[in-house]
């Protein structure tokens, strides 16, 4: 029964997720792409989500874990998976590793 009322409860939360950030009423758009993709920054959707409200950031480099490309947004994602990697449950792969030209690097961290 947990298990399947986590997986509904996961399930809603990613429904919900993305109607938010695709219907252009809410959030803001770091990026002008040709798409209806937002950010909604707030820390309970990006928690809750695990920084998938992130969305316009996602759109414009599909392949960055890191979905936050500002220093003002909450990446809770990637903290996340930071975590694992140092207790050396996660590695990244050379496809990780590459940095996209335009994201400044002080906002990913380096």
């Amino acid at each position: 029964m947990t298990r399947n009322f986590s997986s509904h409860f996961a399930l809603w939360v990613n429904m919900i997720q993305n109607y938010w950030t695709h219907t252009r009423e809410f959030g803001y758009r770091r990026y002008h792409d040709d798409d209806n993709a937002m950010n909604v920054g707030e820390w309970l959707p990006v928690t809750a989500t695990f920084s998938a409200c992130l969305q316009n950031n996602h759109h414009h480099y599909p392949g960055l874990l890191r979905l936050s490309h500002d220093e003002s947004e909450y990446d809770f994602g990637f903290l996340t998976v930071r975590v694992m990697k140092s207790l050396g449950l996660v590695k990244a792969t050379t496809r990780g590793e590459q940095i996209p030209e335009g994201v400044p690097l002080e906002a990913l961290g380096f």
